[in-house]
């Protein structure tokens, strides 16, 4: 009895048909197919979010779609291509206005912006006047010292310390996105993420003397 093993040549409609007769094989080569081709997918069926949602988001946004299509697509009312493709553009429009409110809650990084929500400056606030650390930078060398250490919190990459040594040397979002192969939001994130975790910082600092607070850092972190 010959035994059918090579299911490329398949369209989609009769793959999932032999899945849904318990054929395993065809379920994988049908996923591979979706797979392989997520960005055309992406690009197809929802290009305006395609700047939006990065790799990790898409994938998990994507995995959801296709599950949610398989499960539910009905043999001769659609193909299944189309029915997918309605389905992740329905799904990545949720993620990307989720990502959207999300945003509007993360300050774009300057050294003159205001955050709304403490009145702080995005730097200053970090940076004691007159005193050793009133240079951006100084957070920078020191974030650089921990990663040599192996004490750099996890949460933060050597790749946000990179982006903020940047956009305090003058360079826009937008020009350290280009230079880094960044999307924009992505470098936002991370200069708030690193932000966020110098203020914490000097939090952690607000008990010690001006004088002591660059020694005391490097002997407590």
């Amino acid at each position: 009895m010959f035994i059918e093993t090579d299911y490329t040549w398949l369209k989609d409609e009769e793959l999932l048909l032999r899945f849904r007769l318990g054929d395993g094989v065809a379920r994988n080569e049908l996923s591979l197919r979706y797979f392989r081709s997520r960005h055309f997918h992406l690009l197809r069926a929802c290009p305006e979010y395609a700047d939006l949602l990065d790799d990790w988001t898409y994938n998990e946004v994507f995995f959801r779609s296709y599950l949610m299509a398989e499960g539910t697509y009905r043999i001769g009312e659609w193909r299944f291509i189309a029915y997918f493709q309605f389905i992740l553009h329905r799904e990545a429009g949720r993620e990307a206005k989720k990502i959207l409110q999300e945003r509007e809650n993360i300050p774009c990084f300057s050294l003159d912006a205001i955050d709304p929500d403490t009145n702080d400056s995005y730097l200053h606030e970090l940076i004691p006047d007159n005193q050793p650390l009133n240079d951006p930078k100084a957070f920078c060398a020191y974030a650089d010292a921990l990663s040599k250490l192996g004490k750099l919190p996890r949460h933060l990459k050597p790749a946000d310390i990179e982006v903020v040594r940047r956009l305090s040397e003058g360079y826009s979002i937008q020009e350290v996105s280009e230079q880094m192969d960044l999307r924009p939001s992505n470098t936002r994130m991370m200069a708030y993420r690193f932000r966020k975790w110098a203020k914490t910082v000097l939090k952690s600092l607000n008990e010690a003397s001006e004088g002591e607070r660059l020694l005391l850092k490097f002997q407590t972190s």
